[in-house]
């Protein structure tokens, strides 16, 4: 049994030994401009986010106030008083009521909100897509 040993020599290079840390040290700033990036990303999202919900449960609040509008003034009024239809705006956007009895059917944008109420009372709301 034959056993060779190999030495071989390693070439010095002309890197010095410092050089090491300074790539560590990039690479960590890297890393770390790379996590602050994404986390201002995030929070630009969020608020995004925030801001679109807030805008939406107002248009909700509005479209629902209209609604107990309509049932207030229906329920004190006579047969031909009645309003069973109602056009508004909100922020510039059309809104269509309808009275259909045990419910108020409203179009907003692509949605359909059917606010179910009796006698002088809001009892349920469904919100459907179109």
């Amino acid at each position: 049994m034959f056993i060779f040993t190999l030495n071989k020599k390693i070439k010095p290079t002309n890197i010095n030994c410092h050089n090491g840390y300074v790539t560590w040290m990039s690479l960590f700033c890297f890393a770390f401009t790379l996590q602050i990036f994404s986390l201002c990303a995030l929070s630009t999202m969020q608020k995004a986010y925030l801001i679109e919900a807030e805008t939406t449960s107002i248009h909700t609040y509005s479209i629902v106030s209209y609604a107990q509008h309509m049932i207030d003034t229906n329920r004190c009024a006579k047969e031909e008083d009645k309003i069973t239809h109602m056009d508004v705006e909100i922020d510039g956007i059309p809104v269509y009521l309808t009275d259909e009895s045990t419910y108020i059917q409203a179009i907003y944008k692509d949605q359909i909100f059917y606010i179910y109420y009796e006698s002088n009372r809001i009892i349920d709301l469904t919100i459907e897509q179109q």
